[in-house]
């Protein structure tokens, strides 16, 4: 690995984080009107589904990103246009992303060592790291 384990996970989940941020930013300012053109269905049941859960949101949108439910990109561009607090979108994100993320780096940094037969890929430290 190029960074190790560490390092690498944190980078990750950082710039996914800062991604789905700008996401979030570039609808809020200049996409409304081209999503709700193009996915109004999606956007209404999204929106109500946010609406049932308004007063425990972070739990929903954390749910939301560690679950294949909807797509990233969708909660990325829909969360604006359905008013979902900006401090609530980031640290779900930043904690949702966070156990995918964790297995995707792992596996890249054991890569090198798939060589040894003696080595497993899901071993005691990666099951107490999840």
């Amino acid at each position: 690995s190029l960074f190790g384990l560490r390092v690498a996970f944190v980078l990750t989940v950082l710039c996914a984080t800062f991604g789905a941020s700008g996401a979030y930013l570039g609808s809020l300012f200049i996409g409304k009107h081209l999503f709700l053109r193009w996915f109004p269905e999606k956007v209404q049941a999204f929106s109500r589904e946010i609406e049932l859960r308004r007063d425990n949101l972070f739990s929903y949108l954390l749910f939301l990103r560690i679950s294949p439910l909807l797509p990233n990109w969708f909660i990325n561009i829909a969360s604006p246009i359905l008013s979902v607090p900006f401090p609530h979108f980031f640290f779900a994100t930043l904690i949702g992303v966070s156990p995918q993320t964790f297995v995707a780096v792992n596996a890249g940094a054991t890569v090198k060592e798939f060589t040894d037969p003696n080595y497993k890929i899901m071993g005691v430290r990666t099951w107490l790291c999840l």
